[in-house]
C-alpha cells in the first residue's frame, strides 16, 4: 500500500499538470521522449496495475517475475491495437489488457 501511495504522489509531484484520463492520453505521455513523462508513463501504469492486484475478484493474474516493464508494454501494446476504444479511460484499458495477458485460471 505504501508503494501505491507513493508512486501516485510521486506522479503528481513530477508532471502535476498531465493527465491520462483516455488511451489517447496515455499513449501520448508514454510516447513523449522526456524522461519526466516515461516516469509518469511507468507510474501510472503500475499503479492502476497495483490498485487492481489487491481488489476482491480481479480480473488478471500476473505470474511472479512480471516486472514494471512487460505492464508498460503490454498496455501500450493492447491500446495501440484498439484505436477505436483510445477515447476509453486509460485505467479501463489497461486493465483490459491486463486480463487479456493474465487470466485468472479459474
Amino acid at each position: 500500500m505504501k508503494r501505491l501511495l507513493c508512486t501516485i504522489l510521486l506522479s503528481l509531484v513530477v508532471l502535476p499538470s498531465a493527465n491520462a484520463d483516455t488511451g489517447n492520453d496515455l499513449l501520448s505521455m508514454c510516447s513523449d521522449s522526456r524522461d519526466e513523462a516515461q516516469l509518469y508513463c511507468v507510474t501510472y501504469i503500475n499503479g492502476i496495475v497495483d490498485g487492481l492486484s489487491i481488489v476482491p475478484n480481479k480480473t488478471f493474474c500476473a505470474p511472479t517475475g512480471v516486472d514494471w516493464r512487460q505492464v508498460r508494454d503490454i498496455s501500450i501494446e493492447y491500446i495501440n491495437g484498439l484505436p477505436e476504444f483510445r477515447h476509453v479511460l486509460a485505467a479501463i484499458l489497461v486493465n483490459s489488457a491486463m486480463t487479456e495477458a493474465f487470466p485468472c485460471q479459474n
